[in-house]
């Protein structure tokens, strides 16, 4: 098949990530209300006790606040590392260890639709592990597109469409797919950058972009800027000294930027 005609890849994929939709996001209701998985458990508990909102009256706390005098808190209360009520660190879980991204993210959709309520918020939240995947496997067809073609994308995405540990992943609330998504998202940002021969805006765009992903899953942690520069910054030296000095360096700058960068993407 001719690169004129590459777009059919691009519809028989759509139909492929169809298909992973379907298998993903029904049946979220799964397990009775019973709570099957620890971490699952652990983490919608975490969950519910988030809140999007804040009191109009400064002084009361929002879970004594009337509904009526309930307001979506601000950016400023939000970054608020002490106070915000998105934060699981103030809401009786010092002990969180994961990034808080995906959690403030579904709270806030939560909140938006209705879906706040204890034992009906677990349901809501298993469909964002579902549209996480969804996304990671668009993003494996791009890398894989990118590399070898469209047709070897179209067979990866359609492998990774029907395991059987994704699909089952897709329907609990963990880490997991967050995870993968920022793994994939790395490995699709470290292709720009290799892609690029010479140091330029390309290089630096990337690399600002994947360290920004970086410090907002982290949001509520401390930013790490000490081991994350300088990876970026051995990256960029080996660029701008050429093939030559890339020979000498470029494995131990990917070693940098792989084992020091990429951990901090976990979520």
């Amino acid at each position: 098949m001719t690169e004129k005609r590459a777009w059919l890849y691009d519809v028989l994929f759509v139909c492929v990530l169809l298909i992973a939709g379907f298998l993903r996001l029904t049946g979220v209701e799964w397990g009775e209300g019973y709570h099957q998985h620890p971490d699952e458990l652990f983490l919608v508990g975490v969950l519910d006790n988030l809140r999007a909102h804040t009191c109009a009256d400064e002084i009361t706390p929002v879970d004594l606040c009337k509904p009526e005098d309930q307001r979506w808190m601000t950016i400023g209360e939000y970054f608020s590392t002490a106070t915000s009520t998105l934060s699981p660190y103030n809401r009786g879980h010092a002990f969180f260890v994961y990034g808080n991204l995906p959690m403030t993210v579904t709270r806030i959709a939560m909140e938006m639709t209705g879906n706040d309520e204890i034992g009906k918020s677990k349901f809501f939240a298993r469909q964002f592990s579902a549209l996480a995947d969804l996304f990671t496997i668009f993003i494996l067809y791009l890398i894989v597109s990118n590399l070898y073609g469209r047709r070897v994308g179209l067979f990866a995405a359609t492998f990774s469409t029907f395991a059987v540990m994704q699909i089952q992943q897709s329907h609990f609330f963990t880490t997991d797919l967050f995870v993968n998504l920022f793994m994939f998202l790395a490995i699709m940002f470290a292709m720009g950058i290799v892609e690029k021969r010479e140091l330029g805006i390309g290089e630096i765009g990337y690399s600002a972009i994947a360290d920004t992903r970086c410090q907002i899953s982290k949001l509520f942690t401390a930013p790490d800027p000490f081991s994350a520069f300088p990876a970026q910054h051995w990256v960029w030296l080996c660029a701008w000294h050429g093939d030559g000095f890339q020979d000498q360096c470029g494995g131990a700058g990917d070693s940098a930027a792989g084992r020091i960068h990429c951990p901090l993407f976990y979520v």
